[in-house]
């Protein structure tokens, strides 16, 4: 069992890190993934190097832009806030995304600086066996829960 928790873990890095600031081993992230969504409701993509995203800054605009995507309900890498003001929280619309619309990411990227709304999204992953990791502005900082 812990060669294959190991064998898991190895792999989410490696994966996380195919999507890092763009191409990595030899691998276009715009090629693997259907739709990038940044949702924050203050930050801008630019400050994490991030291209060719599409932005909400509310979860129930998140939902519609989701909803109305005439791409399929997977292959898509979300980078999630925690806290976006009034309204869902980022764990929320990743919870209704996957529950009420059968829509999952294949990856998400946690981009709150809160630490409690980074656990609270972490767990949502790890329920629904989505791999994340947490991004700084200035590194990949912690790919499901191990320091990276």
């Amino acid at each position: 069992m812990r060669a294959y928790s190991a064998l898991v873990l190895i792999a989410r890095i490696i994966y996380s890190c195919m999507f890092v600031r763009g191409h990595h081993f030899g691998i276009n992230h715009h090629t693997i993934a259907n739709m990038r969504l940044f949702l924050d409701d203050e930050k801008n993509p630019e400050l994490y190097d991030l291209t060719d995203v599409v932005v909400a800054r509310t979860a129930e605009d998140a939902v519609r832009i989701m909803r109305k995507s005439p791409l399929s309900k997977a292959g898509h890498v979300f980078f999630l806030d925690h806290d976006l003001g009034k309204g869902q929280n980022g764990c929320q619309f990743l919870t209704t995304l996957i529950e009420e619309y059968n829509i999952r990411p294949v990856f998400v990227y946690i981009i709150s600086w809160n630490s409690v709304g980074i656990q609270n999204i972490r767990r949502v992953c790890d329920y629904y066996n989505i791999p994340c990791a947490v991004m700084r502005t200035d590194k990949l900082w912690i790919i499901n829960g191990q320091s990276g």
